[in-house]
C-alpha cells in the first residue's frame, strides 16, 4: 500500500501545517519536537497500529481522516517535514520578536527625545529643585501652595487634641 496513492501532496501539507500550527499556538514546540524525535523509531509502527484499528475508529469517526492519519504517520519523511515545519514556526517568531522590541527601542527613543524647549525646560526646574511631576501645591517650588518642610503643620483644634494625647 502505498502512501502515495492515498494522499496527496497538497492534504499531507495542509494536515501537517495544521498540526504545526496547534502546537506552536500552545506554546508546546519544543516538548513536541522531543517527543516526535524520540518516538520516531514508532511512527511506522504507530501508522500500521492507525490502520489496524480504522474499522473501530471508522464506526466513530470520519474514515478517511483515520486512514489519511495512517498513511501520514507511516512514512518518516512526514515526521522531517512536520519537524521542519515546527522550526521554521520557533525561527519566525524569534525574528517577529526582536523587530518588536528594535521597535520598541526606537519608540523609546523618539520619546525621550523631547523639543528643545521642553528639555530645557526641565533642565532648569531639575537646577532649581522644581519637581515637574509634582501636583500643584506639593513639591519643593515657591508658590502660593507651597508648604515649607521647616515651619509647623497647622493642624486645627482637631490637629492639636491629637498632638496632646500622643504626647501622654
Amino acid at each position: 500500500m502505498a502512501s502515495d496513492l492515498d494522499i496527496t501532496p497538497e492534504r499531507r501539507d495542509e494536515m501537517i501545517e495544521w498540526v504545526a500550527q496547534q502546537i506552536h499556538k500552545r506554546g508546546m514546540t519544543t516538548p513536541a519536537v522531543f517527543f516526535i524525535e524520540m518516538n520516531r523509531p514508532l511512527s511506522y509502527i504507530g501508522g500500521q497500529a492507525v490502520h489496524f484499528f480504522s474499522p473501530f475508529v471508522n464506526a466513530l469517526f470520519d474514515s478517511k481522516l483515520a486512514t489519511e492519519v495512517g498513511h501520514l504517520m507511516s512514512d518518516r519523511k512526514n515526521i522531517d517535514r512536520l519537524i521542519d515545519r515546527l522550526e521554521e514556526l520557533t525561527r519566525q517568531q524569534e525574528i517577529d520578536e526582536r523587530k518588536a522590541r528594535k521597535k520598541a527601542r526606537e519608540a523609546a527613543k523618539t520619546e525621550a527625545q523631547a523639543s528643545p524647549e521642553a528639555e530645557a525646560l526641565a533642565q532648569a526646574a531639575e537646577r532649581s529643585g522644581v519637581d515637574l511631576n509634582a501636583a500643584p501645591g506639593e513639591g519643593s517650588g515657591a508658590g502660593p501652595g507651597a508648604v515649607d518642610e521647616g515651619a509647623p503643620k497647622k493642624g486645627g483644634l482637631l490637629g492639636s487634641v491629637g498632638k496632646l494625647f500622643k504626647r501622654k
